[in-house]
């Protein structure tokens, strides 16, 4: 963000901020001189609703490669994971 800033010759920075554990806390933005809006908890969902779908989507096509890989490779790409196979059926 930093790089964009300067590339443009902003001065001034604003981040919107969900409750998403992943993100910086708001002393270390404070230290770099952003200025955090934070949004309401759990309404990522509403403002970005395309957010849903795509993720979804992607978590559908990655377990279903998973699984075509662990039914069609077998027994090698189980010993590689050390993942037994009957585990996923638990959750």
């Amino acid at each position: 963000m930093k790089k964009n800033l300067k590339k443009l010759n902003l001065k001034k920075e604003i981040l919107l901020v969900d409750n998403a554990p992943a993100h910086l806390d708001v002393e270390t933005l404070k230290a770099e001189s952003i200025t955090c809006i934070f949004i309401p908890p759990n309404t990522t969902s509403i403002m970005q609703p395309m957010d849903q779908d795509v993720i979804e989507s992607m978590k559908r096509r990655y377990r279903k490669q998973l699984l075509n890989k662990l039914l069609f490779e077998g027994e090698t790409m189980r010993r590689r994971l050390h993942v037994p196979l009957f585990k996923f059926g638990k959750h």
